[in-house]
């Protein structure tokens, strides 16, 4: 009997963790929310020296160097990241009981230089993208193979090599990228840079930070069934975990 009793409880406390994690995800869906709800929309011209959470609204450009190339597609972007990643699974034995495992190694990742230029009918802002990821990028190359196909994975520096003897092995390059003109949604502290008179907008000491090609419209209504699902996931998840404890320690008492 001990040991059914013993994984009851194993799964139990994987309810109620899992359920914490997920409830604790929804506190921060829920403080995006609050701050696309409640964040200021400014002109790119209205940006001050002071620093100022607010967000701004306009299409990608080109950074003065020119285009950027997508370095899988080679499509025309102003922003990129490039990965390369392998997956296989593993099995052990465990009292008779075969466990299979899967894993991920990125081998490869490039990013283009972290700046993004956005432009308002008003004016021009640089983004610093560093602090955060570029939400909802256009997926510009996507391909996956088992790993024997793979020949030869050609990187700058050196060749990536592959143990392709791994249990359902299998490469996937993947690339996003944002490309010219594309509507930029930017929520993050704004002020205007003493030397260049750029307006600059980065990540805040406090509250999050958005840079998004969907609009401020899409990022709500995506964002308000994120913070319902995760609260109704992760509450029932933690109401269950609790209530086997509770049942295994009164029966057990």
């Amino acid at each position: 009997m001990k040991d059914p009793l013993i994984f009851i409880q194993f799964i139990a406390q994987f309810a109620v963790i899992g359920g914490l994690i997920v409830l604790v995800r929804a506190l921060l869906e829920q403080r995006k929310l609050s701050a696309v709800n409640a964040v200021p929309t400014v002109d790119i011209s209205d940006v001050g020296e002071r620093s100022l959470r607010c967000v701004i609204k306009g299409s990608a450009e080109p950074r003065p160097g020119g285009l950027l190339t997508g370095p899988m597609s080679g499509r025309p972007c102003v922003w990129f990241q490039a990965t390369i990643q392998e997956t296989w699974r593993t099995v052990e034995k465990d009292e008779g009981r075969e466990i299979s495992t899967t894993h991920t190694s990125t081998r490869w990742n490039v990013c283009s230089a972290p700046q993004l230029y956005v432009r308002d009918p008003t004016g021009l802002a640089v983004v610093n993208v560093d602090g955060t990821a570029v939400d909802e990028p256009v997926r510009s190359h996507l391909v996956t193979m088992p790993a024997v196909e793979a020949q030869h994975i050609e990187v700058p520096g050196k060749p990536i090599v592959l143990d392709k003897r791994k249990l359902d092995h299998t490469v996937t390059w993947r690339e996003v990228i944002v490309p010219p003109g594309q509507p930029m949604y930017v929520l993050g502290v704004g002020r205007r840079h003493p030397e260049t008179g750029h307006a600059v907008m980065s990540k805040p000491g406090r509250g999050p930070f958005i840079v998004s090609t969907l609009s401020e419209e899409e990022l709500r209504e995506r964002s308000s069934e994120r913070t319902r699902s995760r609260y109704i996931g992760g509450g029932s998840l933690f109401v269950v975990g609790v209530t086997v404890f509770t049942i295994i320690e009164l029966t057990s008492g």
